[in-house]
C-alpha cells in the first residue's frame, strides 16, 4: 500500500511539474469596448522546450476566430506572444475569447478574456421637458471612459460642450431637436430627440377657447371679469421655419454608397417632414431620408417639406450626384463635377 501511495505522488508531481510548463496569460482578462473601436488582448504563452509549435489560434466561444476580416493576429513564436487585434467592434462580438496552441501536444487556456462591447446612450433628465425647465443631457455607456473628450451635435450642428453632460439652462422651442453625442471618430451615439412641449396652465379668463385664437396671451392680466377656465400657452403657436437638410454627404457622393439626410424645422406644434425629389415626386416620410445604395438613377434636386397645423415651409434643395465619369454628345470623356447648390426656400403659410 504504500508503494502505491508513493507511486501515485509521484505520478501527480509529474503531472504538476509537466502542466507547470503549459499555460498562457492573458491581460487584460476583462475589456469593455465602445461600439466601432478597436480591442487589443495581450496575450503571452509557455510550453515545453522539446515542443514545437505548428498551430496557433484564437477561439471566440467555441468557433475559431482568425479567419474572420476585422482580426489580426500580432503573435511571435520567437517571443511566445499571442496578442490579438479586433478591428471595428460589434456588440456580437461580446463573449468570451481563449487561445489555443497545437503541436505534438495542444493546450486551450480557459476561461480566456471578456469583452464586452456596447454603445454611446443620450439620456435626459427631466424626462418630460417644457418651456423655461433645465435640462441635463448625459453621455451614457456601460464602459468606465477616463480622460474622454466628448462631442454634442443637435440637428447636426456642432455643440461647445466636451464633457458627458450638455446642460440646458431655460429651455426654449429652439433647442427642440435631434441630439446625439461622440467620442473619437466613430463612436456616435444614436440620435435623441429632445421635445421640448408648452408650459401650460388654467387660468381664469374672459378669452377664447379655441387653441388657434390664443397666441400671444399672456399670463397675470386681471381675470376679475373671467367666465371660463381656459389653458394659456406660453409658447408660440406657428408654422415650422428654418428648415435645414443637413447629412452626410451632401453635394458629392461615390456610386453604390449611403446617403443619409437629415431635415430640422422650427415649429409649435413639431412638423411632420415629406422629402420631395424634383421631377420625380415624393422620394420619402419623416426626418430622415435614406439612400442606401446611390447610383445614377438617384441624381437629382431634393428638398424637405416641413408641415403642421399652421402651415407649410419648404428646404432649399441639395443637389445630389455621383461622383465619376460619363460620356458628353461629343463622345468625350470629361469628370462629372459634384455641386452643392442651394435654392431660395419657400414658405406657405396656412389660409
Amino acid at each position: 500500500v504504500h508503494n502505491c501511495i508513493h507511486a501515485v505522488c509521484c505520478l501527480v508531481f509529474i503531472l504538476f511539474v509537466y502542466l507547470s510548463e503549459w499555460g498562457a496569460a492573458y491581460k487584460p482578462k476583462r475589456i469593455c469596448a465602445l461600439e466601432g473601436s478597436t480591442v487589443r488582448i495581450n496575450c503571452t504563452y509557455r510550453h515545453p522546450p522539446n515542443i514545437a509549435i505548428e498551430k496557433e489560434m484564437w477561439f471566440y466561444d467555441s468557433e475559431e476566430y482568425n479567419h474572420r476580416q476585422r482580426v489580426q493576429f500580432l503573435g511571435n513564436k520567437n517571443k511566445k506572444t499571442c496578442d490579438v487585434k479586433i478591428s471595428d467592434v460589434k456588440q456580437e462580438d461580446s463573449g468570451y475569447y481563449k487561445f489555443r496552441f497545437e503541436g505534438t501536444d495542444k493546450w486551450i487556456q480557459v476561461p480566456g478574456v471578456h469583452v464586452r462591447v456596447t454603445g454611446l446612450k443620450v439620456q435626459t433628465t427631466p424626462e418630460k421637458v417644457k418651456e423655461n425647465d433645465t435640462v441635463n443631457l448625459s453621455c451614457t455607456t456601460n464602459c468606465s471612459l477616463v480622460n474622454s473628450i466628448f462631442s454634442w451635435f443637435r440637428n447636426g450642428q456642432h455643440l461647445n460642450e466636451t464633457s458627458k453632460e450638455l446642460q440646458i439652462q431655460r429651455v426654449s422651442i429652439e433647442d427642440h431637436g435631434n441630439y446625439w453625442c461622440q467620442t473619437g471618430n466613430m463612436n456616435i451615439s444614436p440620435a435623441f430627440l429632445l421635445n421640448v412641449e408648452c408650459e401650460s396652465y388654467f387660468e381664469s379668463a374672459a378669452y377664447p377657447t379655441h387653441k388657434e385664437d390664443m397666441r400671444g396671451i399672456k399670463p397675470g392680466l386681471d381675470n376679475s371679469h373671467s367666465q371660463l377656465p381656459v389653458t394659456v400657452s406660453f409658447c408660440v403657436l406657428d408654422a415650422p421655419r428654418n428648415v435645414v437638410i443637413t447629412g452626410q454627404p451632401i453635394a458629392c457622393t461615390e456610386e453604390e454608397t449611403s446617403v443619409a439626410l437629415h431635415c430640422t424645422a422650427l415649429a409649435n406644434p413639431p412638423s411632420n417632414y415629406t422629402w420631395v425629389k424634383e421631377k420625380g415626386g415624393h422620394a420619402g416620410s419623416g426626418e430622415q431620408l435614406h439612400i442606401s445604395k446611390f447610383d445614377t438613377s438617384h441624381n437629382g434636386y431634393y428638398y424637405c417639406e416641413a408641415t403642421n397645423i399652421h402651415g407649410t415651409a419648404k428646404s432649399a434643395a441639395v443637389h445630389l450626384t455621383v461622383n465619376g465619369w460619363f460620356d458628353n454628345q461629343d463622345g468625350d470623356f470629361v469628370i462629372m463635377i459634384c455641386v452643392l447648390q442651394m435654392l431660395k426656400t419657400n414658405y406657405k403659410g396656412s389660409s
